[in-house]
Parts: structure tokens; sequence; C-alpha cells
């Protein structure tokens, strides 16, 4: 992921991750699997360009550590 990562901002409660283009696919499969296991985690899958990630009290910390 980190090759095909074009931004990562940090919102309020987590992160907004935008891909290039040739990675959104692998983005939306990564958000698949984390839906399995990580519950805690609210996704926002925009247009397939933009994804936000938020979370509640100390998961906003884990977020920016996960996708640092």
């Amino acid at each position: 992921m980190s090759s095909g990562l074009v931004e990562r901002d940090v919102v309020p409660g987590g992160i907004r991750l935008r891909p290039a283009p040739g990675a959104a696919v692998a983005l939306i499969d990564l958000i698949d699997l984390e839906r399995e296991c990580c519950a805690w985690i609210r996704f926002d899958v925009g247009d397939g360009s933009v994804v936000t990630l938020t979370a509640g009290g100390d998961g906003e910390a884990v977020l920016a550590e996960m996708f640092r």
C-alpha cells in the first residue's frame, strides 16, 4: 500500500487515504479484510479514490499508526 498511497490526511477521529489510480482496488481489498477483524473502525468509501477511516476513543491513535 505504501507505494500506491498518494495522500494520507489526518481528519477528526481518524485518517483519510487517497490511493493512486492503480492502487484503489488494493485499498478496497484491504478495507474488506479490516472490516472482518476490526469492527471498531468506521469505513467511509467514497468514489473509489477516497477512503476515510474513523474510530472513537483510543482508536484514532491506532489508525494513525496502522496507516503511517
